[in-house]
Formats: C-alpha cells, structure tokens, sequence
C-alpha cells in the first residue's frame, strides 16, 4: 500500500465513510440541543403567554328555525349568525423582552392594542327564514385570542360610546374556542345603522402577534423597538421602516382578498371550515432572534464532508509532489480534529453566540491540523499551507452559512476553484508511473571481506 497508489485512494475513501460515522453523532448531538432550546421556550411561554392571533370583533346573533316531522311534533333549533365589522382598525405597539431560561434565550413581549371600528347593524333578512326567531337579547360581540393566558387585566370595550365590561369565553362563538366577548341585551331590530366600538387590549404573548382581516376594510399599524422583524401571514405590509430605533409596519386589507363573506350563518357554513379559512388570512409580525446558532451549525456540518475529502486532497497532494508516504492513520486523526469542529461550534456558540463561536472553534482546528502537519510533512512551510487552506476553507464555509440565499453559487464557484487549483498542480504528473508497482528490491553485492575465497588450483 505505501507504493500503490490505488489502495491510497482506496484506504483514503474508506476513512472518509468511517468518518461519516462522528460526523452523524455530531449531528444528533445539535439536533437534541435544539430540541432542548424549544423545550424551554415551551415551558416559558406556558406561563407567559403564547403566540398571539386576535380574530375579532365578531358580532354573533342567534336565531332558533323551527320545523315538523312526519308524526306532527314540533322541533326546534339554534344558529347563528354572524357579522363583521364594515371597518377595522388596529394599532398595537410592542414591548419586547428577552428571558434566560439556563442557557437558552426566549423573545416574550408585553402588546398594547386597540381595536376600533364600525359594525353594521345586523340585517338577517337576507340569511334566516322568515319564519325564524331572532334570539337579540342573547347577542354577543366576541374577540377571539389563541392564548388567554396573556390577559392580565380586566377588559372593557367602548359600544356606541358607552363602557362595558367583557367577560370570558366567546360565548359559542365558532371562530375561536377561546376569547373574550361582550353580552349585548340591549341589541333589537331597528333602521339600518352602525355601531362604532373601541377596545383597548393589553395582552402577553411570545414570538409572534397576527391579527385576522375580518374588516371589509382592515388597516393594521404595529411599532416596536424590536430591530429584527420577520412578517408573517397572508398578507405582506404596504409600508414598513426598520432601523436601529425599531421598526413600524403598516397593513391594508380589502375583503376582496379574502375568501369569505361579511355575513354568513352556522346553519350555512361549516364551522371549522370558516375558522380554519380566517386563520389563513391573518397577519402580522414575528420578533426574531438575531441569529438562530442551532440552524446555523447544522447547515455547517452539511459541508462536513466536504472539508475532509478536500483536507484528505490536500495531504495526498503533499505525498504525490514531495515524494512523502503518510500512514492512514494521520489522515484519520485529521479527520476526527475535523469532525470535532462541528462539536466546539456548537457548545461554545450557546455560551457565546455563533459568530465568536466559529471564530474561535475554527482557530484551534486550524492550529491543531497545521501544528501536526508540519510535524507529520516534516517541514513547518507544509503545515502553514496546510493551516492556510483550512482557514481559507472556513472562511468560505461562514460566508455561505450566512449568505443563504447565495449558498449554492458561492460553493459552486468555490468548487471549481479548488478543481481548477489541483488539475493545475498535477498537470505534469505521470499516473501510470505513480500506478506502477515498484521494482523488486536488488540486495547489495557482500563484502570482499566477506565473499568466499576461491578454491585453489
């Protein structure tokens, strides 16, 4: 094998496989600290508040139809119907804050809302029987929020300009099991009018605050000091400023460009169905973390072999022009140094972040390998170039993890430098002498001293 070059490659190939094998635990290894860092966002935001999606104000009325079967009895039952505001308006401003659970970081935020508009008086002529009774003592007007947990104070909504209390529940309501809503008694059938509502809510929440379009026009105005937005949802915002100071982002929504009506009953529509259709369309926006490290390294560790087939090059490259002859176990040492990058970047950016993380990781790998390359091609010029290509690697590698949307051009071209930088090395090398086995060994000719004295004559 020291003189094979077939088996070198052979051996080289089959130490690049064995290293798949650390690599794969490396792997797990991120996956589970992730898994660990959502498991603690979990039980923070189960006591904070979660993601926040307000779905409201919805007006709700009931109505009971009544009908006889084949034996003359009398049956009833109830419905509903519901209507949307003709105008909503919601301005919300968002206070972030950042809590430590042991190593782990969770964005948490204290929202301050006010959801204003118009409702129009509810017509259902053009929806129930003519014959159906119109329960309007049992109507409610509801505000559905995924996460009733964030609500920590008493809430109150202004109705035709006067305060009233909210209470829990959305009464029935099918759009959201869980919210809060106000009764209306005072409701009756009347001219054609418009009732203008106010309400100012102050909620908990985590992550992420949507707000669903159920206006026939919808504007949505939403501030924060929070310097790294992520808008989320069906519908993109018109304006948007995000700087040092924060950002502020601006929405407008026409009911043309949603799927369902201002008005519609439970006794027409699938309950599930219309909710599952107004989540879709909800909006908003998602406080992100600066960087996610987890991400991060397991987009790192999907080049992994790569690095070590081009280490392994470079080494063989050394052996093929310097006339020197490595033991297959100096490639796999360099191998494994290789394998336990990915390891220290991965415990060193939960203490540190990933930028100083990789920093540091790569800078003891770099040392290390060309520390014990110039011990192993026996001259420290070898182990700096040695060290300066995988600098130069790493190098590359943070580029392409941070520069996603470019990651598949930036390694092409990078690939076919490298290709280019070996054909360009090896251009004058003859493979067939190198594949050649080599000659058998000639002993030296004895001694005189030692060689038989010929018999005399």
């Amino acid at each position: 094998m020291k003189n094979s070059l077939f088996l070198k490659l052979l051996v080289s190939g089959v130490l690049v496989l064995v290293l798949l094998v650390p690599l794969a635990l490396v792997r797990g290894v991120i996956e589970e600290r992730e898994k660990r860092s959502a498991g603690a966002v979990a039980e923070v935001t189960s006591t904070w508040g979660g993601a926040q999606t307000v779905v409201g104000p919805v007006l709700s009325v009931p109505y009971r139809t009544f009908r006889v079967d084949e034996k003359g009895r009398r049956h009833s039952c109830t419905n509903r119907a519901l209507f949307l505001p003709d105008r909503l308006e919601v301005t919300g401003d968002l206070a972030p804050e950042i809590r430590q659970r042991g190593i782990f970081q969770v964005v948490l935020y204290r929202g301050d809302l006010v959801l204003s508009g118009t409702m129009p008086h509810p017509d259902l002529s053009p929806l129930v029987p003519a014959d159906a009774e119109v329960l309007w003592t049992d109507a409610t007007l509801a505000v559905g929020l995924s996460d009733t947990r964030g609500v920590k104070e008493k809430l109150s909504v202004a109705w035709d300009g006067k305060e009233l209390p909210m209470e829990p529940g959305t009464a029935g309501s099918p759009l959201s099991d869980t919210g809060v809503h106000l009764p209306l008694r005072s409701l009756a059938p009347g001219p054609a009018a418009v009732h203008p509502f106010r309400l100012r809510l102050r909620l908990q929440g985590s992550g992420s605050l949507s707000v669903a379009p159920l206006g026939a026009e919808t504007v949505a105005l939403l501030r924060s000091p929070w310097k790294d937005p992520g808008f989320v949802g069906a519908f993109l915002p018109d304006k948007r400023s995000i700087g040092a100071g924060g950002f502020t982002a601006e929405w407008r929504v026409s009911s043309f460009g949603r799927s369902y009506p201002q008005g519609w009953t439970t006794e027409s529509v699938n309950g599930d169905a219309r909710a599952a259709a107004i989540g879709a369309s909800s909006f908003g926006v998602r406080l992100v973390l600066p960087a996610d490290h987890y991400q991060q390294a397991l987009r790192s560790v999907k080049y992994a072999v790569l690095f070590v087939v081009l280490t392994f090059v470079a080494f063989f490259l050394f052996e093929l022009l310097a006339s020197l002859s490595l033991h297959p176990l100096h490639y796999l040492l360099v191998g494994a140094a290789l394998a336990l990058f990915y390891l220290l970047l991965v415990s060193l950016a939960e203490q540190l972040g990933f930028p100083p993380a990789y920093l540091a990781a790569s800078a003891a790998i770099v040392t290390l390998v060309g520390l014990y390359a110039a011990a192993i091609l026996g001259k420290r010029s070898r182990g700096l170039a040695i060290g300066g290509l995988l600098a130069a690697l790493y190098g590359s590698l943070y580029v392409v993890v941070n520069a996603e949307d470019y990651a598949l051009l930036l390694g092409s071209v990078a690939l076919f430098a490298v290709l280019a930088l070996v054909m360009w090395l090896t251009r004058k090398v003859d493979w067939w002498a190198l594949s050649a086995p080599a000659p058998a060994r000639v002993p030296p000719p004895p001694p005189v001293w030692a060689r038989p004295s010929p018999p005399p004559a």
